[in-house]
């Protein structure tokens, strides 16, 4: 084994980068390396060098190349006899976190010269996901978070073949609405407002409605205003309106989320002069009572008051051509009146 344990010489000292020497055995294959020293430093020695003194062959010692490894994967000891036969030893030992090169050194006796090998570490990677939802998001990993969350981790293969530690940075950031816009229910010609609140700082707002082919943003203009704030308000109510849908988009800059969906109602106030088959009713709105004008032909016939929610609040018999009925007990609502079970056209009545 080749370890400098003892020189045959040995120059110190030298300003040269030269040295000669003498007595040197004939048949023998000898070692060198140099270093360079300082008062205030001394370098590494270099690599170990050979030469021959009369012989005929100095054979190269042959290995197989040893593959690359990842960091930290086991690697097998070299062996210390080459594939044409040369016995000897490796330095430095094996490092299996680092691309290391190392050297074989021919035991003495042998016409061989050193060699060497380079076993190449590729290292492994990590890496941050940085990811945003407003309710939930499913990772690479198939699972689904509904928190924020900085813990979560795979293990996949990055492009040198090892591991790629992958860690996600979620952060869960809910739109809140704290206040759904409602159902109305309007006389044509009026006006309504729909309202949605959210205390989500930095929120913006998108009505949108749908007429009967699906909801579409609106904008600005004709029977709309505040289109893209939180209350938007419809002038001019006509029957056209009556069982209109809308609903509100409310985003920040990394998500969305949907209001409840409100219906427009509209109601067509039959007033004084506004006949159906053979009644009509009178004050309409009013505040209290009504007076029931009826023809002849409808004496007898069964009424019904039924109030906005479809409940039945009164019913009775015409027993007169004029007949007062008398709302007063009941609150501010859009009421209606029918005769004979629907067989006449029913009137919309307004309590103010």
């Amino acid at each position: 084994m080749i370890n400098f344990s003892t020189s045959t010489i040995q120059t110190i000292g030298s300003a040269s980068s030269q040295v000669s020497t003498s007595g040197l055995l004939t048949g023998r294959i000898y070692y060198w390396r140099v270093r360079a020293y300082h008062a205030a430093d001394t370098s590494n020695w270099s690599v170990v060098q050979t030469f021959g003194v009369n012989v005929s062959s100095i054979v190269a010692p042959l290995f197989s190349q040893f593959g690359t490894f990842c960091r930290g994967e086991i690697i097998a000891a070299l062996p210390n006899t080459s594939l044409n036969g040369v016995s000897g030893s490796w330095s430095p030992a094996i490092n299996n976190t680092v691309t290391t090169t190392y050297t074989f050194i021919p035991n003495a006796g042998q016409s061989a010269t050193a060699t060497t090998l380079t076993i190449n570490i590729k290292q492994p990677s990590a890496s941050i996901d940085v990811k945003s939802a407003c309710i939930s998001y499913e990772w690479i990993n198939g699972i689904t978070y509904t928190q924020s969350t900085n813990s979560p981790t795979v293990v996949l293969t990055n492009a040198a073949g090892c591991d790629s530690v992958v860690t996600l940075n979620l952060t869960i950031s809910p739109i809140n609405i704290d206040v759904q816009p409602n159902n109305e229910t309007v006389v044509e010609n009026s006006e309504v407002v729909f309202t949605v609140s959210s205390n989500t700082f930095g929120a913006s707002y998108q009505w949108q409605t749908d007429t009967g082919n699906g909801f579409e943003n609106i904008t600005n203009g004709g029977q709309y205003s505040g289109s893209t704030s939180n209350t938007l308000t419809i002038l001019g109510i006509t029957p056209n309106n009556d069982n209109q849908l809308f609903r509100c988009v409310v985003s920040t800059a990394s998500c969305s989320i949907t209001s409840d969906i409100a219906t427009l109602f509209v109601e067509v106030v039959l007033g004084i002069n506004a006949l159906t088959n053979n009644v009509s009713i009178y004050p309409n709105p009013t505040a209290d009572n009504i007076i029931i004008k009826a023809n002849s032909e409808i004496i007898g016939s069964l009424y019904q008051v039924y109030n906005s929610t479809g409940k039945l609040i009164l019913s009775g018999k015409i027993h007169s051509d004029l007949q007062m009925i008398s709302l007063k007990e009941f609150p501010v609502d859009m009421y209606l009146f029918t005769l004979e079970n629907n067989v006449y056209k029913s009137i919309k009545i307004v309590k103010n």
